[in-house]
């Protein structure tokens, strides 16, 4: 899970094939079920750009160790809605050794 910049929004990957956003309640702290859009499969890494502008999912793709792995782009619109960005999902251009288990993204936006 994460959030947003701003603190307005956590979005939860299901480990399945999907993430979900929840608008948080500043006044009481309570979650508010938002959209939920699919990505590549098995979804378990999520982050969020420093700008609050986009959201990205690492995903196993039902794979085992080592194998294809792949990044999903979300830009994230009007109250949490998330579209793909052009061109997603990404795929490293050889196999790695494993799945990366957190995704960290900089203040100057870059993923790591």
């Amino acid at each position: 899970m994460t959030l947003d910049a701003a603190g307005g929004f956590l979005y939860a990957a299901d480990f399945v094939q999907g993430l979900t956003s929840f608008h948080i309640n500043n006044s009481n702290g309570t979650l508010e079920l938002g959209p939920r859009i699919d990505t590549e499969p098995e979804p378990f890494a999520v982050g969020v750009d420093p700008h609050g502008k986009f959201v990205y999912a690492g995903n196993a793709n039902d794979v085992t160790e080592p194998g294809p792995t792949s990044l999903s782009g979300f830009r994230i619109g009007t109250h949490g809605a998330l579209t793909p960005v052009p061109g997603s999902p990404f795929f490293p251009p050889a196999p790695v050794p494993s799945f990366p288990i957190s995704i960290v993204i900089t203040s100057s936006g870059k993923a790591d």
